[in-house]
C-alpha cells in the first residue's frame, strides 16, 4: 500500500505503472464505484480513453507540490486528479 510520497517516491516506473493500473481497475472495474465513474465522464466524457502514463503525469504533477504529499495516490487520484485527467 503507497500512503504518501515518501512510498510513493522509492518505487520504480513499472512498479507505479502496475499500482496506478490496479487503482484505476479498481474504482472503475471491480468496484463499480458509480461516485467515481460518474465524475470521470461528467468531467472526460463517456468516451475518453485513459492510458497509464495520463494517470503516472497527473499523481507525478500533484506530489511537485508539497500541499499533495501527505495523500496516497488513491486518495489524489478520486479527489483531485479526475479534474486534471482531462483537462488538458
Amino acid at each position: 500500500m503507497v500512503e504518501n510520497y515518501g512510498n510513493w517516491k522509492t518505487l520504480s516506473i513499472g512498479t507505479k505503472s502496475a499500482y496506478m493500473t490496479g487503482l484505476w481497475d479498481g474504482y472503475l472495474v471491480f468496484n463499480n464505484d458509480d461516485a467515481v465513474k460518474k465524475k470521470f465522464k461528467t468531467i472526460c466524457g463517456a468516451d475518453s480513453i485513459i492510458m497509464v502514463s495520463d494517470l503516472l503525469e497527473v499523481i507525478e504533477h500533484l506530489y511537485e507540490q508539497e500541499t499533495y504529499r501527505s495523500f496516497s495516490p488513491a486518495d489524489l487520484l478520486k479527489d483531485e486528479g479526475l479534474e486534471r485527467l482531462c483537462s488538458n
